[in-house]
């Protein structure tokens, strides 16, 4: 996947896993990260969890730490590639976007509250009047647990981003895959890996 693209899946998805190795082993924790500003040959990635979390030791000790964006992934029958192709088995299609780095934590409380004010106002946004607004009592309480939390970026200095879309496929089976995919009375519908396919898997068809 090119690196604009990688790009764009964590910008676009946000939700990720933080994976890291430190005094007690492997540990997994679940959180939204926002991509932050940077140039364009760079990802840099801030996220927030609770401080109860024991992962938190990890994040505070800057243990090296991978964080696993997933964009869109579904099911492809083999019985949308005939007529062309009939010997090959039913897959899965998906792309990914791993990160590896060490974490910064944010000590500064001003700004580590920044983070949760900007990953609030990126989901309520969309909602338009109907809105969870960050004002009154609500502003009041967030201020109280946001000590609760750990705040953190990480600069990824090893990028990995695949895209598994068919892209080794005849153009005719690719097109039908994506038009399965499209199709709502489909149980394996999924229009948003349709569209994905559509503006990658296609693009060197000249689609």
């Amino acid at each position: 996947m090119e690196f604009a693209e990688a790009r764009r899946v964590v910008a676009d998805h946000g939700w990720g896993r933080i994976v890291t190795q430190g005094a007690d082993g492997l540990r997994a924790t679940y959180g939204f990260f926002l991509l932050e500003d940077s140039p364009e040959d760079q990802i840099v990635v801030a996220g927030h969890f609770a401080r109860a979390d024991p992962q938190c030791a990890d994040i505070e000790a800057r243990v090296p730490a991978l964080i696993i964006f997933e964009g869109p992934h579904g099911f492809v029958s083999a019985s949308w590639y005939r007529p062309e192709m009939t010997n090959i088995p039913s897959t899965m299609n998906h792309i990914s976007v791993h990160l590896r780095g060490v974490p910064e934590p944010i000590a500064d409380d001003d700004e580590r509250f920044e983070i949760l004010r900007r990953t609030l106002e990126r989901h309520e946004a969309p909602l338009a009047d109907e809105r969870w607004r960050l004002e009154g009592d609500g502003l009041a309480t967030s201020r109280r647990i946001a000590p609760m939390t750990v705040g953190f970026r990480l600069r990824a200095e090893h990028v990995e981003a695949k895209a598994k879309l068919s892209q080794a496929m005849p153009l005719p089976v690719r097109e039908r895959i994506i038009e399965n995919l499209d199709d709502a009375a489909n149980p394996h519908h999924h229009p948003e890996l349709a569209a994905l396919m559509r503006r990658l898997s296609l693009a060197d068809a000249g689609k």
